[in-house]
């Protein structure tokens, strides 16, 4: 599966949400955050995704997922890169390297992310329905 991507958007494996807060929190946070939010919490069975119109949004958000035990960010060879989280542009894909996330810029759909490795087959939009 895949993710539409709108804006600026935070992506995260929900595998790593899972090893930190575990399956009662994740499912709480999605109920009570997604319906009271309005529906701008996507995920597919590997991604999770949030975001804002702005990097004021994104700074928020990042403080809030590493508050929750997630590690934003990584060096490797002196090199900045995404780790626990990946945040993208919807025009020019992720705004650092990361390494487990695919970018693809699609005319007739829009963009979307997928984890590396895994089937795109559909792609989640708004309100988590296929688009």
């Amino acid at each position: 599966m895949s993710i539409s991507v709108k804006y600026y958007s935070i992506i995260i494996p929900i595998e790593k949400i899972l090893k930190i807060k575990g399956k009662d929190w994740w499912d709480n946070y999605l109920k009570e955050n997604n319906r009271s939010i309005g529906d701008v919490f996507w995920w597919d069975e590997y991604l999770f995704r949030d975001g804002g119109m702005g990097m004021e949004d994104i700074e928020y958000l990042l403080k809030f997922w590493e508050e929750q035990g997630l590690k934003p960010k990584i060096m490797i060879d002196n090199q900045e890169y995404w780790n626990d989280v990946c945040v993208v542009d919807s025009i020019t894909g992720p705004t650092l390297p990361c390494n487990w996330l695919e970018f693809v810029k699609d005319k007739e759909v829009g963009p979307y992310v997928f984890l590396k490795g895994k089937p795109i087959d559909k792609i989640i939009g708004r309100g988590n329905k296929p688009i």
